[in-house]
């Protein structure tokens, strides 16, 4: 809708006068114009752009016009996939964060619960020590052994097996 003033980026880039009833003008006209309709018209072309534009209800154009300007540069960045490579690596990267986040809940759960047992231990731990020490101080006789009678009598008691394996050679 720019008239004979200045021509939309698409008229420009068609080199034709721009009238007042131009399909292009309303999308077109913004710095990122040429840019858009030169990847527009060399992977949709021109008059099948503007045959799917016409055939669209006036308030769904603009998201229209703004999703083929996408799907005409991702096209052109890769022929064989378009935009499907960018979906497909989105797609990729939701679900390795989602599993990221599945093994930090479980890793913030298991340190509160080791939170929460420490919690108990440190209110448990000093009432059994002190319970423990008090029946130990009572249990505990003088005796008149010293340490060495203790170890030879404790040696006398053990005794040893000879084992044969199967694979021992036999002496």
């Amino acid at each position: 809708m720019r008239g004979s003033r200045t021509p939309c980026a698409a008229c420009r880039y068609l080199r034709r006068k721009c009238v007042e009833t131009c399909v292009f003008a309303p999308y077109f006209c913004n710095a990122e114009g040429p840019s858009n309709f030169a990847a527009v018209h060399k992977v949709f072309g021109a008059s099948n752009f503007s045959k799917l534009i016409s055939r669209l209800p006036e308030h769904d154009r603009c998201d229209a016009v703004r999703s083929l300007c996408y799907e005409a540069h991702s096209r052109l960045r890769d022929p064989i996939y378009g935009s499907v490579s960018q979906i497909f690596s989105l797609h990729q990267q939701v679900v390795s964060l989602q599993a990221q986040v599945a093994l930090l809940r479980e890793e913030a759960s298991r340190k509160s619960r080791q939170e929460e047992q420490g919690k108990v231990l440190a209110q448990v731990v000093p009432q059994v020590v002190s319970d423990f020490n008090l029946n130990q101080m009572s249990d505990v006789a003088p005796t008149s052994m010293d340490h060495n009678e203790t170890l030879s009598s404790s040696n006398e008691s053990l005794s040893f097996q000879e084992v044969m394996f199967p694979w021992s050679p036999v002496t």
